[in-house]
């Protein structure tokens, strides 16, 4: 508003967006907050001043249900010129989140910085991903129950989602989305347009039109390159004739392809296991895969 910085509520209860007019460009902007009655202040990545353009950043690392004081910060030839503090008051978590015990070592002294996150997968149970400080007190989470894989630079997030698509009936997995902190979408894709695209690389991946070959959905892991693409695991089932690995039947074996995604998660690439995997080789104790089984992606041919 004019030159006054103006702090404003996310969708997400504990991430705000701090607005301030613009700064000089070859300068840098930063945000600096603190719980209200604590010493120990955070800071945003400095980012470029754009002269007249207003500077925009999300303020996140904050606990449920506190105030905070937020201001920012111009940085010029060494110089800091900060702005006078607003406050800002988080709002509550929807939902609980399992405790955590966190062995700090001695010589860890400002707990203000580092930041621990816990994906399901780590916890061993459904719980939603989410952050903590040195304390085990929460400071963000993901508001929806996606599968959380990495973490990007400039805060944002790679994660796989259930929903529907075009050529399967299941909804697991299904959705690959880069997020930003507050949990808006970036892009997505799902396994449905992936498979489309697979076509031209000769993967007949439609499970509700093709009997032979089928994508089951996304899973496990998805990493960003330094070239701005993403490689995305997903499962791929094929039906092999009687015989294989000594069937009596024609028998559905699951494998991988890898995806090369590229800056709009259109198609670049894919790795098929299935070209270079020995199929005469049984899976290790002879195991079978069950739809709904743990480990087990869907059976669908």
């Amino acid at each position: 508003k004019g030159n006054a910085p103006v702090i404003t509520p996310t969708a997400h209860p504990l991430v705000a967006l701090f607005s301030a007019p613009g700064c000089p460009q070859g300068s840098q902007f930063r945000v600096a907050f603190h719980a209200d009655g604590e010493e120990a202040i955070s800071r945003t990545p400095a980012q470029p001043c754009q002269g007249s353009i207003s500077s925009n950043a999300y303020v996140a690392g904050m606990r449920a249900d506190t105030e905070y004081k937020v201001r920012s910060e111009v940085i010029s030839g060494g110089k800091v010129t900060p702005s006078d503090y607003l406050s800002f008051h988080t709002g509550m978590l929807d939902g609980d989140f399992p405790p955590v015990e966190i062995s700090v070592p001695a010589t860890a002294k400002d707990d203000s910085e580092p930041v621990i996150i816990y994906s399901a997968a780590s916890l061993g149970s459904g719980a939603r991903p989410f952050a903590t400080d040195l304390q085990g007190r929460v400071i963000w989470y993901l508001r929806s129950n996606d599968f959380l894989t990495r973490v990007l630079p400039g805060g944002r997030f790679l994660v796989l989602g259930d929903g529907a698509n075009s050529v399967n009936h299941t909804r697991d997995t299904q959705l690959l989305k880069e997020i930003d902190i507050a949990g808006n979408i970036i892009r997505e894709t799902n396994i449905g347009v992936v498979a489309e695209q697979l076509k031209s690389r000769g993967i007949q991946s439609d499970c509700q039109k093709n009997g032979r070959e089928c994508i089951s959905g996304f899973h496990h892991e998805a990493i960003r390159l330094p070239n701005g693409h993403t490689l995305a695991v997903a499962g791929i089932e094929r039906m092999m004739p009687t015989g294989t690995q000594g069937s009596k039947m024609p028998v559905d074996v699951l494998g991988d392809v890898i995806i090369d995604l590229d800056e709009d998660f259109q198609v670049a690439g894919v790795w098929n296991g299935f070209d270079h995997q020995d199929l005469n080789r049984k899976s290790l104790y002879d195991a079978k895969c069950h739809t709904g089984e743990g480990g087990c992606p869907a059976v669908l041919l």
